[in-house]
């Protein structure tokens, strides 16, 4: 029985999602400049426990890429002008002068009728009970979130697909109907998308600044940069310590 977990717990591992290494758009907006700013400069995360919640998520956005794909060729086997483009790539920007690229989950175009005028971006995020009734609450999907709904409308409109709306469809992860779940649907925003962007850049540019004089000093920085409260990489990096009244010290890190 072990070997077969382990065999399970290696895929995981080793899924194309897990070892990606440029920064993607769903990153850009995170609310944790610590995190971005270690992110944009190549730190390796400490990947201690398997992550069986983000693959459970996968698996699913695998199986409705597959879903979508499918309708949409039989739509058009029978001359209906209704088109699904699933997990299709977009460029949604640039930092250090390099392109941003990012699967959307799927993509409305406007002549479905769903949203005359514009296409609209929707993104899955599977989700525990306690963040679905936060969204539901604040109808409100989080600065992270957010960001990477409007970045990826960006990225179509700058392809030639005019883009009026972006979408996340929160499912739940730990209920029995897809009752329980809630569309959040936004104008898109562009400036949203903008100021995510020139934010990663600033940082971006402190850390090369930095960088000239040395890494330690680079990183130093990092540490030293505000973090946010339920932040789920902060503690994948190597200047995340604990004393043993289990407070978080960066003491040793910067040599305080």
């Amino acid at each position: 029985m072990h070997a077969i977990r382990k065999i399970i717990e290696t895929t995981i591992r080793n899924q194309p999602r897990s070892l990606q290494k440029t920064i993607g758009p769903s990153e850009i907006g995170t609310p944790c400049d610590h995190c971005l700013a270690a992110r944009l400069a190549g730190w390796a995360k400490n990947d201690t426990e398997i992550g069986w919640l983000a693959f459970i998520g996968t698996c699913v956005h695998a199986w409705l890429e597959h879903l979508f794909n499918t309708v949409d060729k039989e739509e058009n086997s029978l001359g209906r002008p209704l088109t699904f483009l699933a997990e299709q790539r977009v460029t949604v920007g640039q930092i250090r002068g390099v392109d941003i690229i990012g699967s959307t989950d799927l993509y409305l175009p406007d002549q479905m009728g769903t949203n005359p005028g514009g296409g609209m971006t929707i993104d899955w995020k599977i989700v525990g009970d306690s963040t679905l009734k936060k969204v539901k609450n604040s109808d409100d999907p989080g600065p992270k979130y957010t960001a990477q709904a409007h970045l990826y409308a960006k990225g179509w409109n700058a392809a030639g697909y005019p883009t009026t709306h972006v979408c996340v469809y929160f499912m739940p992860r730990n209920q029995m109907s897809l009752d329980k779940g809630y569309w959040w649907i936004d104008e898109y925003r562009p400036q949203i998308a903008q100021t995510a962007l020139e934010r990663a850049n600033n940082l971006a540019v402190n850390l090369d600044a930095l960088e000239t004089i040395s890494t330690q000093v680079r990183d130093q920085w990092i540490t030293s940069l505000d973090r946010a409260p339920d932040c789920w990489d902060c503690k994948k990096y190597d200047d995340y310590h604990t004393d043993a009244n289990g407070q978080t010290s960066l003491a040793g890190v910067l040599n305080l």
